[in-house]
């Protein structure tokens, strides 16, 4: 069984930080979530190792893919 683990994140819409739960036993993934602050879709990238299953990364980014 995995653990979650916190990750302080910021909206890349309206600039909040809030605390993401990350769980990488899910594997390497993609996903969409809400921001908690503006309601606006956040692209979710969470990178997993295949050697050991540990958390390499997680970015996020706007969901039409645009910086700004």
């Amino acid at each position: 069984m995995w653990e979650l683990i916190p990750q302080e994140v910021t909206c890349p819409w309206c600039g909040a930080g809030f605390e993401m739960m990350i769980d990488p036993g899910e594997g390497s993934h993609e996903t969409v979530h809400d921001c908690h602050w503006c309601c606006a879709p956040i692209v979710v990238t969470v990178a997993v190792s295949a050697m050991d299953g540990g958390l390499e990364s997680v970015t996020l980014s706007r969901e039409d893919g645009s910086d700004e």
